[in-house]
């Protein structure tokens, strides 16, 4: 199914708490529209900071991944302000694992619920994205979050897993795994 409109938002300006000075979204944020016979769908595409940074008060880059989420989200929300009906994905490489700030920043704001955290498993049942063998350390640092307006009623139903097979060849390619986001719609009347 080819693409719709593809939009790279370089423009993207983070304050890290405590910071004097904003700070650009060093990775910016992709946005894509896929036609689907239930109408579009807006995939948002994040790579936030990684956690290697020589910052003494933000030692894992922790803050600063925090300022992005929410920067993202923000923009998430200018295009779509109402994500109880807006069909929308964000997806990508968080560099944090579930449960984190930066993922809570990007499900809400306020009391404004934005999208739903997807879990996903592999063949094995292994939920990890991301192996830093050198060490032995294997974490959950691809997300997939869905909004409200696809998630639920008419809209259809999304389902995330973790791609591990064929291990060699995916090793070989990258120290993440593939996280595969299948999202059914029904189609419009």
């Amino acid at each position: 199914m080819p693409l719709g409109r593809v939009t790279l938002h370089r423009d993207l300006k983070a304050r890290r708490h405590g910071a004097e000075e904003e700070a650009a979204v060093r990775r910016g944020l992709l946005e894509l529209e896929v036609p689907t016979p239930g109408g579009v769908i807006t995939v948002f595409v994040v790579h936030l900071k990684s956690r290697l940074t020589d910052d003494k008060q933000d030692p894992a880059a922790e803050d600063l991944r925090v300022a992005e989420a929410q920067t993202v989200r923000d923009r998430v929300l200018e295009l779509c302000p109402e994500p109880s009906v807006a069909r929308f994905v964000i997806v990508g490489d968080f560099n944090d694992t579930p449960g984190s700030r930066a993922l809570k920043a990007m499900q809400a704001r306020g009391k404004t619920e934005i999208a739903t955290w997807l879990d996903a498993l592999d063949e094995r049942g292994q939920r990890w994205t991301h192996a830093y063998t050198q060490i032995g350390v294997y974490s959950r640092f691809d997300q997939a979050l869905v909004s409200e307006g696809l998630r639920r009623g008419n809209s259809g139903n999304a389902t995330a897993r973790v791609a591990g097979e064929p291990w060699v060849e995916v090793a070989a390619a990258s120290d993440h795994r593939p996280l595969v986001l299948r999202v059914r719609t029904n189609p419009l009347p």
